[in-house]
C-alpha cells in the first residue's frame, strides 16, 4: 500500500471474490476505483512491485520475483512524501491467514 492520506492511496495484491483469486489494484483519489485481472496462479505465492514515477504508480506482479507483468498504472500526486507498507483485510467472512516475506523498499 502507498498512502498519502485517507483520500489519496493505492493498494495492490491478491483478492478473492466470486470464488476466484484475482490480482487487484485500487486507486483512491477522493473516490476509489478498482481493477482486477485473473491472478497469475490459483495457489502459488505472487510477488508484487509498486514503482512510483513522476505523477504515477505502476503496479506489477510476478510468479518468480524476476519476470514482472504490468497490472495497472494510475495517477498519484507527485513530489509528496508518502507512507508505504503491507496490509491485509477480510471485510467479510471468517478471515484468512496471510504470509508476507521478502519485503524490500528501494528509494532508487
Amino acid at each position: 500500500m502507498v498512502r498519502l492520506d485517507a483520500e489519496n492511496w493505492m493498494k495492490c495484491g491478491t483478492e478473492f471474490f466470486d470464488g476466484q483469486r484475482h490480482a487487484s489494484v485500487v486507486f483512491t483519489r477522493d473516490f476509489s476505483d478498482w481493477s482486477t485481472m485473473a491472478d497469475l496462479s490459483n495457489a502459488a505465492p505472487i510477488w508484487w512491485r509498486a514503482a512510483r514515477k513522476k505523477d504515477s504508480i505502476e503496479t506489477l506482479c510476478s510468479l518468480n520475483g524476476k519476470d514482472f507483468t504490468s497490472v495497472r498504472q494510475g495517477y498519484f500526486p507527485p513530489q509528496v512524501k508518502v507512507e508505504v507498507g503491507i496490509m491485509c483485510a477480510a471485510p467479510e467472512g471468517p478471515g484468512f491467514e496471510a504470509v508476507f516475506d521478502n519485503l524490500k523498499l528501494d528509494l532508487g
